[in-house]
């Protein structure tokens, strides 16, 4: 198209292409900024989560006592007690979604005691789920008891995309395979 000497702006169709660019470059930059954002919170709270349990469960035997891990999932906080004093309070990402199921229920509030051998009083499972309620993360603990060592392992699924928060207890209650999940290194 050809312009006139006086006329020196910009057509509409120009405005409006580069418009479009911009956005789509904008657009583009910002997804993946909310996806490296929930990658490392969901990094940053399983390693808060193992470093929590390790710290407490050498503690535990290294001064022959007892510590309370309170997981407290409707608030999205852990507490450790020694006894009923707060010797420690880590928040969890409000972002995030978490689930326990135990004894055939899902509990917002669970409790697991560290004794003074470094063993938890009882197994269990921590799922983590991300931004949109997709299952991100499970985080199995427990202990060998002739040995007394905390072990916990990190799994990722593999290609589990119905697990939500909502049907976490009849998945983690089913025949699941192994070949559901990944083990993190």
């Amino acid at each position: 198209m050809k312009r006139d000497e006086k006329n020196k702006g910009f057509t509409l169709m120009e405005t409006v292409v580069t418009l479009l660019i911009i956005s789509t470059v904008f657009f583009s930059i910002s997804y993946k900024l909310y996806k490296n954002n929930e990658k490392m919170e969901l990094d940053l709270t399983i390693k808060k989560i193992n470093s929590i349990f390790y710290k407490y469960a050498t503690t535990a035997h290294h001064l022959k006592k007892n510590f309370i891990i309170d997981l407290n999932l409707k608030e999205k906080k852990i507490l450790v007690k020694d006894k009923d004093r707060i010797v420690e309070q880590l928040p969890l990402p409000k972002k995030l979604e978490y689930g326990i199921p135990f004894d055939k229920k899902l509990n917002p509030y669970f409790q697991v005691e560290i004794t003074k051998t470094g063993n938890l009083s009882r197994s269990f499972t921590f799922y983590i789920f991300g931004y949109k309620k997709q299952l991100e993360n499970k985080l199995t603990f427990y202990t060998f008891q002739k040995e007394q060592i905390l072990k916990i392992n990190i799994y990722k699924p593999n290609g589990l995309t119905k697990v939500t928060p909502i049907n976490i207890l009849e998945y983690h209650y089913s025949q699941h395979k192994n070949s559901d999940w990944k083990e993190v290194l």
